[in-house]
């Protein structure tokens, strides 16, 4: 799945390799719901407006 965010980019991991680090997106398959979602962009948001 694409998209503009995820677990992977909000993770203190980012340093990794995105290929190295598909953990993220197996719990977000494994895990996949709206409240899910919500959280991840709600943080993104976050992270944005402080400019991380």
């Amino acid at each position: 799945m694409q998209g503009i965010t995820g677990l992977w980019q909000l993770s203190g991991d980012r340093k990794v390799a995105i290929h190295e680090n598909m953990d993220y997106d197996l719990y977000y398959v494994r895990n996949i719901s709206f409240s899910l979602d919500v959280a991840i962009l709600l943080e993104t948001v976050l992270f944005a407006f402080r400019g991380i």
